[in-house]
């Protein structure tokens, strides 16, 4: 009776690729829980790596994730000099950390990269960042940019499926496989605090009004409301 999809991106694969009739087709995103997700106050002196500026992921880090991308992207951003103060975080697991750690040891900047692998405290870790990152390749709706959105992170993503959804006043797009594009826009968020925090405090609020778990559990009540009501 009643296709629903997580994101524009899908509505019209639905509808232009599928062939499902638009009137069909619904949209509910997916929600975050933004009590275990929210903003915290940086605790510098247990930080990993004691920096000024923390950037980081989380993900499988799997070719589709592209997180060797974000890795090169840091790379290229210290290598322009004045950058010193920027860490990068990437957590997760998965076949490319061997790759990624060995290019993190050829860059000579492994003292600056903290790789924890999979953890089970995520919200704790989304604390310590100042900045999220998303470098990949394909995407539906991202959970974990919903999650970094409720901890109240600005974030960079790459223009693939539903991020660019979620990411308008709250962060920058990217186009992806551009290692250069995203070195920029971490540098335009790096080297501007003023604009970070009016991101953060956006992503919240984005989060508060249109992706939280109440927010979507009532966009389903009402559907299927509707259609108690009317017994299809």
């Amino acid at each position: 009776n009643r296709f629903i999809a997580l994101s524009d991106d899908l509505f019209y694969w639905l509808k232009d690729d599928v062939g499902i009739k638009g009137k069909k087709i619904g949209k509910i995103c997916n929600g975050v829980d933004s009590d275990r997700f929210a903003p915290a106050s940086k605790i510098n002196d247990s930080d990993p790596i004691d920096t000024k500026v923390t950037i980081g992921t989380v993900g499988r880090m799997e070719e589709v994730k592209n997180t060797i991308s974000l890795l090169r992207a840091f790379i290229e951003l210290r290598s322009r000099g004045g950058y010193d103060n920027v860490s990068l975080s990437l957590i997760g697991d998965g076949s490319q950390r061997l790759k990624i750690e060995e290019e993190c040891r050829n860059s000579g900047l492994e003292k600056s990269v903290w790789m924890p692998g999979s953890r089970d405290d995520i919200p704790q870790l989304m604390q310590k960042l100042d900045l999220f990152v998303l470098p990949s390749l394909a995407e539906g709706i991202s959970n974990t940019i919903l999650e970094a959105m409720a901890s109240g992170l600005p974030i960079i993503a790459t223009d693939v499926g539903g991020n660019g959804e979620l990411v308008k006043d709250n962060g920058i797009i990217v186009p992806p496989a551009n290692d250069k594009a995203l070195a920029d826009a971490i540098a335009t968020l790096v080297d501007n605090a003023d604009l970070r925090s009016k991101m953060t405090a956006r992503s919240r609020e984005l989060v508060e009004k249109h992706y939280s778990i109440n927010s979507m559990v009532e966009n389903y009540h009402a559907l299927y409301s509707g259609f108690l009501k009317s017994g299809q």
